[in-house]
């Protein structure tokens, strides 16, 4: 053996930030600050437009959750993401592709259910043409949902778990 190339994968880490907060949906605007664990920066969340959702279940449940739209300012450093209780994440905006179901397109993907009962599976994605929705500060839009409940209530709570932060790039080595 004269050559061998190792490579190796992006490497990313979890930063909790265990943020929790309540909003209605008579809210019009809710504003979250936190400090990025890494760069010390602080971000401002601008929550908007809330919307609950019910969702059957089977004939005697429902699952109730709402969705918020918001904007970050300033953005996350390239390859940053935050993660929310309910499983949805903010990325940046992707890069139109060929394929637009890429992991670099994808916006988000949540999956619901359990042992018991059906399981649900969001996706969205951004097509080819489409534009980035802005919100009231003419940053773009991002959209995350509560945490399911299974009682219907006037206030629904949502948790920033953390921030995951790229560390590294994907790296190869060749030795002779």
């Amino acid at each position: 053996m004269n050559r061998v190339k190792l490579s190796t994968y992006p490497m990313k880490r979890f930063f909790p930030l265990d943020i929790h907060f309540e909003m209605s949906v008579d809210e019009k605007q809710k504003e979250i600050c936190f400090n990025h664990p890494v760069t010390g920066m602080k971000h401002t969340l601008y929550f908007q437009s809330p919307e609950s959702m019910e969702l059957p279940i089977d004939q005697n449940h429902n699952l109730y959750i709402m969705q918020s739209m918001y904007e970050i300012a300033p953005a996350l450093p390239q390859g940053d993401t935050l993660q929310f209780g309910s499983s949805i994440q903010y990325t940046e905006t992707p890069e139109i592709s060929d394929d637009k179901f890429s992991p670099t397109s994808a916006s988000s993907i949540g999956i619901i259910g359990g042992a018991d009962g059906p399981t649900s599976i969001f996706m969205s994605s951004k097509g080819e043409g489409e534009t980035v929705s802005c919100g009231l500060h003419g940053l773009p839009l991002h959209s995350c949902y509560s945490v399911p409940s299974f009682q219907k209530g006037e206030t629904s709570n949502f948790i920033l778990e953390g921030i995951n932060t790229k560390d590294r790039n994907s790296e190869e080595y060749n030795f002779s």
